[in-house]
């Protein structure tokens, strides 16, 4: 499960450079639309007010997906970020149920830290802050090479969901503002997919 998440998540890297068209301090979706179902309907992707699901960086395998979230076009007002979105199999969320005691310990691990990093290098990161509230089990991560960003895992229809938030190419969004669209993220997320 946690291995698939960190490849999902690379491949989210990827596409970002693919799927997506930079300007100054961001990216702007190549579409604009502030939802989308996948997975034949199982579960819809949403974004938090002023950014835009990205439809060309939409990719499902198996019985899995990882999309990309950006500002939309005229949303400069708001942070520059991607937020990416990685969803599991289903009947995977029952690993969040097990509470967030376990996931801490385990994230502390080589093994964790190696689970989470973008290299696959666990001395490359460094676990900031670890939180478990309302459901959602967040982490606020340093890596070498890729900045300060923040993560959730949460269950969602079923489904372990993985977002993640950070600063566009070689920028950082600041902890506080990343940890409010995180946030907002999830609350997007969980109230386009009521079934929980």
């Amino acid at each position: 499960m946690f291995t698939w998440t960190s490849k999902a998540f690379g491949l989210a890297l990827i596409l970002l450079v693919a799927g997506c068209q930079m300007e100054p301090g961001g990216f702007v979706p190549a579409s604009q639309t502030r939802t989308i179902s996948v997975l034949g309907g199982a579960i819809k992707v949403a974004a938090p007010a002023g950014y835009c699901v990205d439809k060309q960086s939409a990719r499902q395998q198996a019985d899995g997906a990882v999309v990309l979230i950006g500002r939309c076009s005229g949303g400069s007002n708001l942070a520059p970020a991607v937020i990416s979105v990685t969803i599991g199999v289903a009947g995977s969320a029952g690993v969040v149920a097990d509470g967030g005691a376990a996931m801490a310990a385990f994230f502390q691990t080589t093994s964790g830290r190696a689970a989470l990093s973008r290299t696959g290098r666990p001395e490359a990161v460094q676990i900031v802050q670890v939180a478990n509230s309302n459901g959602a089990f967040t982490l606020r991560i340093v890596e070498a090479g890729v900045g300060d960003y923040w993560r959730a895992i949460v269950g969602i229809s079923g489904r372990l969901v993985t977002l993640s938030v950070q600063g566009p190419v070689a920028s950082t969004l600041d902890p506080t503002s990343g940890r409010r669209l995180l946030d907002a993220s999830i609350l997007a997320m969980r109230k386009a997919n009521p079934r929980g």
